[in-house]
């Protein structure tokens, strides 16, 4: 009976645990530019502390053995990488570490994601984990620390164009959400005005494309849900706000890069490509990238500095095509599998009208095909949560 007990108070204290740590992954999200050493980060630690956990209390039925499939294929596939990384890239040690930084983005994480949640209660956990994260990123940020950047407010996520799209992803995912308790409301609504603020301070014309694709896509979803009127509480106050915040002097700069986004402007200069708009430098940015991956079609140029970046010394701001220009063929296919898959579950979200679902994986895919990622932790933790919330929501878990 003592034993039972103890063993009882055993999975409490571990499940307690495990919960601390998956939380304090997504509450990292927006610290990505803190690191206790050179390469390891607060959000490195609590994934690898929160996956160990997990995985240890996980029970040993059909499920974990398709876990350790999933991980053993990863594991696979991260060796040939890293093999052929030795043979194309400059820096074949610094390679191989991004590749397990791909290995522990799309393997580890999405795993311990899976393993944590079971039911809403553990959705709603870690999205209010991922909230609070960014609000006091964003307090920080306006209050004492704007980050290294002394004109755009980039606080601990290491750029401002990242502080832009994290500020940008937590307001799409407080609009994305109903709220039946009007305190929760209340949140919500503070929430999306303190990031506001701060995406206003980043000048980031990416997180601004990412408000208004949102705002569009919620409004259809709302549409076809018949919910319209139901949110028109947190619609006309969000909107009043954004009306007065634009119109203001605060935006002015913001205002204005996202004017530079579309339009080239006499003086500015992105990497040596001089008057162009945003877009411009990003198509060239994707256009020098495809001329590297015609000097190395099958086999890549390797993950390190010098395979990431093209002649124009920017990284081409297109996951496809970086993918292509790193890793050759391989590392094509697989972003295409994993792009197959992603299409599979917005026609889920959308079929089923999950419009979280929907708004996060617009946002994530918009950061991906406009942006140098390729491994960002703090980018794809939301999207695979979405993703496992539609296993709960709509199929029968192991």
């Amino acid at each position: 009976m003592f034993s039972r007990v103890e063993a009882s108070e055993t999975r409490a204290v571990e499940s307690k645990l495990s919960s601390f740590f998956i939380a304090g992954v997504f509450f990292s999200c927006a610290f990505r530019d803190i690191r206790f050493v050179s390469f390891l980060s607060p959000q490195d630690i609590f994934l690898i502390a929160a996956f160990i956990s997990l995985y240890l209390s996980y029970p040993p039925c059909r499920s974990k053995w398709k876990m350790n499939q999933f991980l053993l294929l990863g594991i696979f596939v991260f060796i040939v990488f890293a093999v052929f990384s030795f043979l194309v890239s400059r820096d074949p040690v610094e390679s191989s570490f991004n590749y397990a930084k791909v290995y522990v983005a799309f393997i580890i994480l999405p795993s311990a994601i899976w393993m944590f949640v079971n039911n809403f209660e553990d959705i709603s956990f870690l999205i209010w984990s991922y909230l609070s994260g960014i609000l006091f990123s964003c307090a920080i940020t306006l209050l004492f620390y704007p980050g290294i950047d002394s004109v755009r407010a980039s606080g601990f996520s290491g750029h401002a164009v990242f502080f832009g799209m994290l500020t940008s992803t937590g307001i799409v995912i407080v609009l994305g959400k109903s709220y039946k308790k009007f305190r929760v409301q209340v949140l919500a609504f503070s929430v999306v005005c303190l990031a506001s603020f701060a995406l206003a301070q980043s000048e980031s014309s990416t997180g601004l494309v990412n408000i208004a694709v949102a705002l569009l896509a919620i409004l259809i979803m709302n549409i076809r849900q018949r919910r319209f009127l139901i949110s028109m509480r947190f619609w006309i106050l969000s909107v009043m706000f954004f009306i007065i915040a634009w119109n203001s002097e605060f935006l002015t700069t913001a205002k204005s890069r996202l004017y530079i986004t579309f339009h080239p402007q006499t003086g500015y200069s992105t990497n040596r490509i001089s008057g162009t708009s945003t877009i411009e430098a990003r198509l060239y940015s994707v256009r020098f990238g495809w001329e590297r991956i015609k000097d190395s079609l099958l086999f890549g140029h390797g993950l390190d500095t010098f395979g990431r970046s093209t002649s124009i010394g920017l990284e081409p701001h297109n996951f496809i095509v970086l993918a292509w220009q790193c890793g050759g063929v391989l590392l094509l296919f697989t972003a295409l599998i994993f792009l197959f898959l992603s299409m599979k579950y917005f026609l889920i979200f959308f079929r089923n009208n999950y419009t979280l679902g929907v708004v996060v994986w617009l946002v994530t895919w918009l950061e991906l095909m406009t942006e140098p990622l390729i491994y960002e932790r703090s980018v794809l933790a939301p999207f695979f949560l979405v993703c496992i919330a539609s296993h709960i929501q709509f199929f029968k878990r192991d």
